[in-house]
């Protein structure tokens, strides 16, 4: 199974995406200047790292997010791009006897992520059912959006366009609007999600940009 690393944490191919799609709301939001780096305190694939996380984060589609971020606003634009979000307080641990519990942060399970770890996707479903996700499954409390979207057709909505690539050699990528190519081209008929746009280039989910006149909407 392929693991991708963002700023520093690995995920799988949807968490590097849904980081993306994020950054560009965040950014409109003005919650954060430029992007996510230090404020991701765990990702996916950490088996063992952090007992408190249960096995949730042995997989992909799992992030816990810095205090900082500990806001309404976060988790309105997470729940909004298809995650499963909670703000979780030092007071909503159950730790055993002589356990310190966990420092506030804000977790996510992506909705729809195939890499989950089962007990994520369980989470995803009790986010769904109005509770919180933990064992004792409280009501949730935070902002609930009216329709539930798995986060690739949330992505699709909010943050940008789904497009395919038609240009007969493909679309070469670039590290920037009008910078160096790198990198393979993205092949002709490739299905591309676009997060941000700027001039004559959009931003596609892995981060890199290709121009507009190489890719069309999928119908």
């Amino acid at each position: 199974m392929a693991q991708y690393v963002i700023h520093g944490k690995k995920t799988c191919w949807c968490g590097l995406v849904w980081i993306r799609a994020m950054e560009v709301r965040l950014r409109e939001a003005r919650i954060i200047k430029k992007d996510l780096s230090g404020l991701i305190m765990q990702g996916g694939y950490n088996a063992g790292g952090v007992a408190a996380s249960a096995g949730i984060h042995d997989k992909g589609g799992a992030f816990d997010f810095s205090e900082k971020l500990a806001t309404p606003a976060f988790i309105k634009i997470a729940r909004e791009l298809g995650a499963a979000a909670w703000i979780r307080l030092e007071s909503d641990d159950r730790p055993a006897p002589g356990k310190k519990p966990w420092d506030t942060h804000v977790h996510v399970i992506l909705d729809g992520c195939p890499h989950a770890a089962d007990g994520g996707k369980s989470q995803v479903l009790s986010y769904r059912a109005g509770k919180n996700g933990l064992t004792y499954d409280a009501a949730d409390r935070e902002w609930r959006p009216q329709v539930f979207r798995t986060w690739s057709q949330a992505c699709a909505v909010y943050a940008g366009r789904r497009m395919v690539v038609t240009h007969p050699k493909g679309a070469p990528r670039r590290v920037s609007p009008n910078g160096k190519l790198t990198g393979s081209r993205v092949k002709k008929g490739a299905a591309v999600l676009v997060i941000a746009e700027k001039g004559k280039a959009f931003q596609i989910g892995s981060g890199r940009w290709v121009r507009k006149s190489k890719v069309r909407p999928i119908a």
